[in-house]
């Protein structure tokens, strides 16, 4: 016979696996979304895209403080779905957090052949594992990242003729870098 502190142990289990299961449902949608969409590359300018994703952002978790260092403007060639990569890199920068009022620093440079956006936060690092299956490290066959979400940037960055990197900040945090082509 289960207890009411055990059966309510249960219920919040059940409840915090399904909202995983149907985040990750969710994810896999917006991949085949993105695969089914027409893959031209079009003039996007990334600043508007970081621009509306931050105002996004801010609205959905005023707790994040963001600092930003941007250009009027960063013409770049990418895929229209260059959209959907930077807002899941900056939802992924404060959900992955574990600070009660996460940071961000997001910088945007660029010169004649790319520009660079870099995402930076301060928080936990990001898993080996979820950056090796991306830059096709030694990945154990059974290994199940917990998200699809590093796979639909990496896909769209890679499709716009892009680049994606990673690196652990010291003494604590991400950076996040996207090397898009400048558009002539």
């Amino acid at each position: 016979q289960v207890g009411n502190d055990d059966a309510a142990e249960y219920a919040a289990n059940i409840r915090t696996t399904a909202t995983r299961l149907l985040d990750t449902v969710s994810k896999e949608r917006d991949i085949v979304d993105v695969i089914r969409k027409d893959l031209a590359l079009s003039r996007i300018d990334l600043v508007d895209v970081i621009e509306r994703r931050i105002e996004t952002l801010g609205s959905t978790a005023p707790e994040v403080t963001m600092e930003t260092s941007l250009p009027d403007s960063a013409p770049v060639t990418a895929l229209t779905q260059i959209d959907r990569a930077v807002e899941e890199l900056l939802e992924n920068a404060v959900e992955h957090n574990d600070r009660a009022e996460p940071s961000l620093r997001i910088a945007v440079e660029g010169d004649d052949t790319h520009y660079r956006l870099e995402i930076s936060d301060d928080g936990p690092p990001i898993p080996e594992e979820e950056v090796g299956v991306l830059t096709a490290a030694d990945v154990q066959p059974l290994y199940h990242g917990s998200g699809l979400g590093l796979w639909l940037v990496n896909w769209i960055v890679e499709e716009s003729d892009g680049r994606l990197s990673f690196e652990t900040n010291d003494p604590r945090g991400n950076t996040v870098t996207v090397w898009l082509p400048t558009a002539n």
